[in-house]
């Protein structure tokens, strides 16, 4: 019946600011703000299993190989003994190299059948041009021809106004047509004229204004331009259907110890929407990347930017 009431052993600012002293300390991680551009796109060649990526190791590795609590969360799962990794800032690098050139080949394929399209388009709007000419060629016939018939008494000329009014009607219809016609191939030669110069406004994957010619300046372009880890993500994922990691090893000769060594060599093998499939090479000792077997083409090193994301 009556309500109890203790003396307060605390403030309430004191009890908040506890509370925000407690939040500091916890062990509970924030959720990663950074995108994996390889996300979702890495199959385990034993388990089949998507390799998931941690910025506190710096790798991508397969999450039923070193998920400790197999046994016990994920009944039914195939155990799996693929224990590899891969550098998240290597791999992200060398999926955003291949993308950015798989994207510059898309637009300016785009391009080019877009350029096919117009012309195509103005082919058939000088055939309709030709024909209004002609249509204009023949009024004009009609007109002289009622001229005369008025002349000659064969037309009153109410008649004559009538059929004058008739022809002038047709005669303003095709004009109208013919100009229609103009304006169109005038505005798709323009439209050309742009394609040509590559001055591209690329709405579908929302980069900047395009000014290169060719692939490699147009590469070049994308690189330098897509900064947003959002948009890079993006480009990735329309390119890139799957990734597999494949692990040997490859003998090369010590100079420091003066006799022939092993070291870990692991293929990484890209497949693409388009069907087709890249290979590249990563010796891991040495942080060398190749875009061939270097055991069958030592010189086939390929020098790409590392981004340093983690």
């Amino acid at each position: 019946k009556y309500a109890r009431q203790y003396p307060p052993i605390i403030t309430e600012e004191q009890f908040k600011r506890c509370r925000e002293i407690a939040k500091e300390n916890t062990n509970q991680r924030t959720p990663s703000k950074h995108l994996y551009y390889a996300y979702r796109l890495i199959r385990c060649p034993e388990c089949g299993g998507v390799w998931s990526g941690g910025s506190q190791r710096n790798s991508y590795r397969c999450s039923n190989a070193y998920n400790v609590l197999r046994d016990i969360g994920n009944f039914g799962k195939k155990d799996c003994t693929y224990k590899h990794s891969i550098s998240i800032n290597l791999l992200d690098s060398l999926l955003w190299h291949l993308a950015s050139s798989l994207e510059a080949k898309y637009i300016l394929q785009d391009t080019v059948r877009n350029k096919k399209e117009y012309e195509d388009k103005i082919v058939l709007l000088k055939k309709k041009l030709d024909f209004v000419s002609g249509e204009l060629a023949k009024v004009d016939e009609k007109k002289e021809r009622i001229a005369d018939a008025y002349a000659d008494g064969v037309y009153s000329k109410e008649k004559y106004k009538e059929k004058l009014k008739k022809v002038s009607d047709e005669t303003h219809s095709l004009e109208i047509e013919k100009l229609e016609h103009e304006h169109q191939i005038e505005q798709l030669e323009e439209l050309i004229k742009g394609l040509d110069n590559k001055n591209l406004y690329v709405n579908k994957v929302g980069l900047p204004i395009l000014q290169s010619k060719d692939i490699v300046g147009l590469t070049q372009e994308i690189r330098e331009k897509t900064t947003e880890e959002q948009l890079r993500y993006e480009i990735i994922h329309r390119h890139i259907m799957e990734v597999q990691i494949y692990v040997s090893h490859i003998e090369w000769k010590s100079k420091h110890l003066g006799r022939v060594c092993q070291a870990q060599l692991k293929k990484i093998e890209i497949k693409k929407y388009q069907g087709e499939t890249t290979n590249y090479y990563y010796l891991s000792h040495f942080n060398k990347l190749f875009y061939d077997d270097p055991a069958v083409n030592p010189k086939s090193e390929l020098n790409i930017e590392v981004i340093k994301r983690f």
